[in-house]
């Protein structure tokens, strides 16, 4: 379950359906906005939110495998960056296509390839 506070404190209770059900919302915006625009557009705006989830996913593998990392730093009520990665795969390959997310993809990859030397910089960094 994941929390949010309002504005004036008050926390806001969201299940992971509701987290899953908000990315989906999230990227059917996301497709309806780049009916008008140009393929560039369209690629950067498909890769974005996997960078997030990407980013996330580099977060966590931090947090679970540098030690010392400050306990206020930790944030685990999401669902996993990768589950909600996938689910949106699903969302954009239905309505745009498997073609649709060819840069993603190259974009994910590369990102992926680079984790272990950035979770051993974060590592010294904690540690120096």
């Amino acid at each position: 379950m994941s929390r949010t506070r309002t504005e004036s404190g008050e926390l806001i209770r969201k299940t992971r359906s509701q987290e899953f059900e908000a990315d989906e919302i999230g990227a059917l915006l996301v497709l309806r906005g780049l009916e008008s625009r140009d393929r560039l557009w369209a690629n950067l705006a498909l890769a974005g939110p996997f960078l997030f989830f990407a980013i996330d996913h580099l977060v966590t593998r931090v947090r679970n495998e540098v030690q010392d990392i400050p306990e206020a730093l930790v944030v685990t009520d999401h669902p996993p960056s990768d589950e909600r990665a996938a689910a949106l795969r699903r969302v954009f390959r239905e309505h745009a296509g498997v073609g649709a997310l060819q840069f993603a993809n190259a974009t994910l990859s590369w990102l992926s390839n680079q984790e272990d030397d950035i979770l051993d910089t974060v590592d010294r960094m904690v540690h120096s």
